[in-house]
């Protein structure tokens, strides 16, 4: 990331300015109750459970039904204070005071005065961090639309947006560090929870597409991917909250104290599936936002050729549906060029002939321009190929041939769910291309976002594995803290 030494040194700053207001307001420490309008201060007394000198009262006062206690440290260590009055105790609550004098309510990262800094800290910095990938990803999709990081950023960005807008209603009823910390612990189960209804929607929506893929496409386990991650994301949404059904019954396992390591475990699982899945989701979301946003892209009318990528030829040698709109988008982009610039391109047509066809998918492209009125001098035939890769690189080494340079605008043309693919590979080689999309059967979009969601999991896997660990660390560390706060 181009501002990891700046976000680094904004969290050293923002960390020494909470460390130092809670070392300055919190060596006192205000406890506020609710009482008779008509009691006074002198009606309530103040005793320690211990007997001993860990805090010391250090005013007392009482008005308009509000009684005012302010306590100041004497030594390190906890203490549980009661407040009585002549009927009995009103208030018992333990303090912490740590060893720089700071003292905290009920837990040794629970509430002190000043602590407000510290969602504020967060809110800032989240909101520095999601400022600096918006504008590393707007210069990198600027740059080039068509890579897998746009979409691996974009997912972070999703999910770092969640979590800023979940730590905004702390500012205005904050209950301490531990209740910060537990807060971000459930921003992932809050995001899958609320994604669950649209996960189910969805994966019902893959289950018919599937349905209507497999009968015109055929049983493949290709085919399936769509209902296979769908099912997948829904049992891994609700896994936290059966397993948390379970031991909560269990008699085996004692999730219920804290001092006792087991409901830490319990978080910490649930936790990491919790993050794996909302991962996973924002990555989804990125796959269709940049998939759906290849295929709507607009190309700029400055090219100089038009690779057409080939696909199945029907028995007779013609093109089939999908191919014929792969060809029609691209003479419908060459006349809007022309009209508009009145520059004029060549077509290359780009294809070989697979065992079940009677010519090359170029040849029959051609054949296709040339009955729609191109003019053969217009047409560069590639018919080697036999994958998108093979189609772009053999494409593009005709090019660099007929024209003598490698300095080209080159546009392409291929059915709408292939665009960012194509423009990957595309992109892989070097080339100055752009995408124009073809449509095609809606069956195939899901599958083809599934596909390309795959993909983006592999191409990105050290850069995926590196955010989901550095999520993992940041979790541990919370949890521990939890563990510490309670049992220190």
């Amino acid at each position: 990331m181009k501002y990891k030494k700046s976000l680094i040194a904004a969290a050293a700053l923002l960390i020494a300015v909470c460390a130092a207001t809670i070392i300055m307001c919190g060596g006192e420490f205000t406890l506020r109750a609710e009482v008779p309008p008509e009691a006074s201060a002198d009606d309530y007394t103040v005793v320690t459970d211990y007997g001993q000198e860990i805090v010391e009262l250090k005013g007392k006062s009482c008005s308009d039904g509000e009684l005012t206690l302010t306590f100041r440290p004497v030594t390190r260590g906890r203490e549980f204070i009661a407040v009585n009055n002549a009927e009995g105790a009103i208030a018992y609550f333990p303090v912490y005071v740590h060893i720089l004098g700071v003292v905290t309510l009920k837990d040794f990262f629970g509430k002190c005065d000043g602590d407000t800094v510290i969602p504020a800290a967060i809110i800032i910095f989240l909101a520095l961090l999601l400022y600096c990938l918006i504008k590393e990803h707007r210069a990198d999709v600027r740059q080039n639309l068509y890579r897998y990081k746009n979409i691996r950023m974009l997912g972070l960005i999703l999910f770092i947006a969640f979590i800023f807008f979940g730590q905004i209603p702390h500012l205005f009823r904050y209950g301490g560090t531990l209740q910060t910390i537990q807060s971000l612990l459930n921003s992932a189960d809050r995001f899958s929870g609320y994604a669950l209804p649209l996960a189910f929607i969805l994966s019902i929506l893959m289950t018919v597409s599937n349905i209507r893929l497999m009968k015109k496409e055929g049983r493949t386990p290709r085919n399936l991917l769509a209902s296979f991650l769908s099912i997948l994301l829904c049992l891994a949404t609700v896994f936290p909250s059966v397993l948390s059904y379970i031991l909560q019954r269990s008699s085996i396992v004692n999730v219920h104290s804290l001092n006792s390591p087991a409901p830490y475990i319990e978080t910490a699982v649930e936790t990491i599936v919790t993050i794996l899945v909302t991962y996973l989701e924002c990555i989804l979301i990125g796959t269709i936002v940049f998939a759906v946003k290849a295929a709507r892209h607009a190309p700029s009318y400055d090219k100089d050729y038009m690779i057409i990528l080939g696909c199945q030829l029907r028995s007779d040698g013609t093109p089939t549906p999908l191919l014929s709109a792969r060809v029609d988008r691209a003479m419908e982009f060459a006349a809007e060029q022309e009209k508009a610039t009145g520059r004029s391109l060549v077509f290359v047509p780009s294809g070989g002939q697979g065992p079940d066809e009677s010519m090359s998918e170029a040849r029959s492209m051609r054949n296709y321009l040339i009955s729609h009125g191109v003019s053969s001098d217009r047409i560069l035939e590639e018919d080697r190929s036999t994958n998108t890769y093979e189609n772009m690189k053999n494409s593009l080494d005709l090019i660099n041939a007929r024209s003598g340079t490698s300095r080209h605008r080159i546009a392409f043309s291929t059915t709408n769910y292939h665009v960012f693919r194509a423009g990957l590979i595309a992109s892989e080689l070097g080339m100055d291309a752009e995408g124009v999309g073809s449509p095609t059967k809606r069956y195939f979009w899901i599958n083809a976002f599934i596909r390309e969601f795959i993909a983006t999991l592999f191409s990105e896997r050290k850069s995926h594995i590196k955010s989901i660990v550095i999520f993992f660390i940041i979790m541990l560390v919370m949890i521990a803290a939890t563990y510490v706060s309670n049992n220190v």
